[in-house]
């Protein structure tokens, strides 16, 4: 179970009606190099909107990180891919602003020497 699925239960289980998205199924991005890769913003908005319209809320908790090439092969965004996500989505959501936080308690993962270990806490204000 992957850390942004434990932080959506966490958001139902607080009351907030929320959406899971898996971003493989949303994010089109095209390999450059090894490093690197490209995202396809107009395949990526189909994607989006069709996704959307069966899944409508005003909260959406997404993996990071992830996505998928034009066939539909699952790959990483590579280095800093969580942020890289949050800036794609916040392009193609039309966001405002797009707050990356990082060094905060609020969510914990694994040390797979050490076990599954997680902490969810709803209430930080981005610094």
């Amino acid at each position: 179970m992957s850390i942004y699925f434990i932080l959506f239960l966490c958001t139902l289980q607080n009351g907030v009606d929320c959406k899971w998205m898996d971003t493989r199924e949303v994010l089109i991005v095209s390999p450059t190099n090894s490093n690197q890769v490209d995202p396809d913003f107009p395949a990526s908005e189909q994607k989006l909107e069709k996704w959307y319209s069966q899944n409508p809320s005003k909260t959406i908790i997404a993996t990071g990180f992830i996505a998928s090439t034009p066939y539909n092969i699952p790959t990483t965004l590579k280095r800093d891919g969580s942020d890289f996500s949050a800036a794609i989505m916040g392009s193609l959501l039309r966001a405002g602003q797009v707050t990356i936080w990082t060094d905060v308690d609020g969510v914990y993962s694994a040390d797979p020497r050490k076990g599954l270990l997680w902490f969810c806490s709803l209430g930080h204000e981005p610094r």
